[in-house]
């Protein structure tokens, strides 16, 4: 008798999530500079936008779905925006409605509010690009055409930004200079997730993206180019050839609890390194404080994740039992009546 494999599948997609999340918090968590992890974000929202968002048939639906995918990170980016303008004391309009990157690279909420500020510009441009007669369409009939000119324009856009402005002293996080990877995600679902991929499929994919992220990141000079290749490039490859993971059941449910956790981790992960630099600054030495920054930042939203997830499921079982209750006492009260 044969024996069922060790381990456990996940989508290769949530492996990249809580990838991306976990090198985002050790940017901020250790002193050397740890990039890539929102490449991956980017890489991996772009595929959740075009699965979400190009199923509807018109622009009404397009609008209403777009709506659905950014208000969670907008409602959040503005209430910590908040937050935090209250616990330092200080207000900034432009931050607040989310267009300070294209004046500073200084912010006062502690957390990386660009990439909200980025992502909602970013998807402002292209919902009205897209409600031109005919762009949806075309998309919906020729998905892998059309996300290939989609990404031939980003790219074109960026490569054409980056030669005519410089934007060093905004750290070039500015939506035109990222949205190439996130339509890149688009070709990512054109090719795998809108049909049923093949070899040949993978191969052109890997052949085309390979050759892309080494001109985007070493080509154009962006700040950590050499790590951001030696992690996407081998992330991206990964979910081209493996969209499953199996991994050991121990490492597969903290890896599924990240990826589940990620916009609490990537809103609340800082007061966590906060407090522990405050309270234990003095008496660790640097890497190990760095480490335990690294390990609270992690762990203290995924917790505070699970405990807000579990509260939602007993409030939701609790008003489907007094549904339930008052659907049979009325039921008994029309057979008293009748």
């Amino acid at each position: 008798m044969s024996s069922a494999r060790p381990g456990r599948e996940i989508d290769t997609r949530d492996g990249l999530r809580a990838l991306g999340i976990s090198l985002v918090v050790a940017n901020h968590a250790f002193a050397a500079p740890v990039h890539g992890g929102l490449n991956l974000l980017f890489l991996v929202s772009g595929i959740a936008f075009a699965q979400l968002c190009f199923g509807g048939r018109d622009r009404s639906v397009l609008a209403l779905q777009v709506m659905r995918f950014a208000r969670p990170l907008a409602v959040w980016s503005v209430v910590l925006c908040l937050f935090w303008f209250a616990v330092f004391g200080r207000f900034d309009p432009a931050e607040l409605f989310m267009v300070s990157n294209w004046f500073t690279t200084e912010r006062v909420s502690k957390f990386p509010i660009w990439y909200t500020q980025v992502m909602l510009q970013m998807l402002l441009g292209i919902v009205a690009i897209l409600a031109l007669p005919g762009m949806l369409q075309q998309l919906r009939r020729a998905p892998v055409a059309g996300a290939a000119g989609w990404l031939a324009g980003a790219v074109a856009l960026a490569v054409a930004a980056q030669i005519a402005v410089d934007t060093d002293h905004l750290a070039d996080k500015l939506p035109h200079l990222h949205a190439w990877n996130f339509v890149l995600g688009w070709l990512f679902w054109a090719v795998l997730y809108a049909r049923e991929a093949i070899g040949v499929d993978r191969a052109v994919l890997t052949v085309c993206c390979v050759p892309l992220m080494l001109v985007m990141f070493l080509g154009l000079g962006v700040p950590g180019a050499e790590m951001r290749v030696w992690v996407a490039i081998p992330a991206t490859v990964l979910l081209i050839w493996a969209p499953v993971l199996r991994l050991p059941r121990p490492l597969a449910q903290p890896v599924l609890l990240i990826g589940q956790a990620v916009l609490f981790i990537f809103f609340l992960h800082y007061p966590f390194l906060l407090a522990v630099r405050t309270l234990l600054g003095g008496h660790l030495q640097p890497l190990a404080l760095q480490s335990l920054q690294f390990a609270a930042g992690m762990a203290g939203p995924v917790l505070l994740w699970a405990v807000v997830t579990a509260a939602q499921r007993t409030l939701a079982h609790a008003r489907m039992r007094r549904r339930k209750t008052e659907g049979a006492r009325a039921g008994r009260e029309q057979v008293v009546s009748v």
